[in-house]
């Protein structure tokens, strides 16, 4: 008997599943979300994120997120230089933040 009902459980979180991906493939769905760029998000809430301690306790200087460039407008001379697309379209300061993100956790899996 507990066979069917881990069987129904399997079921009903697969729907689940199946409708948060139905959600966020939704038309307009960003839009939702992200209602203004992530500059004034940040500018408006970054005093109230904790992300700059760590970065300082480790040595790095905390990003300033004053407008909406995106990653490209902050990459080290020449880094990108026969790169073919090494943002994957990411624009914007949300990009820029996502890969910074991504950057870390690159760095953090190399050391």
């Amino acid at each position: 008997m507990s066979n069917a009902n881990a069987e129904a459980q399997r079921r009903w979180r697969q729907r689940k599943k199946e409708n948060r991906k139905k959600d966020l493939k939704r038309v307009g769905a960003e839009t939702e979300v992200f209602r203004s760029p992530f500059h004034e998000f940040f500018g408006q809430h970054g005093y109230d994120l904790d992300f700059d301690l760590p970065l300082a306790l480790a040595g790095i200087e905390p990003p300033r997120f004053e407008d909406d460039r995106g990653p490209e407008a902050f990459v080290l001379a020449d880094e990108t230089v026969g790169v073919e697309d090494p943002f994957s379209g990411a624009t914007g300061s949300l990009g820029r933040a996502e890969i910074m993100v991504g950057c870390l956790i690159d760095s953090a899996m190399s050391l």
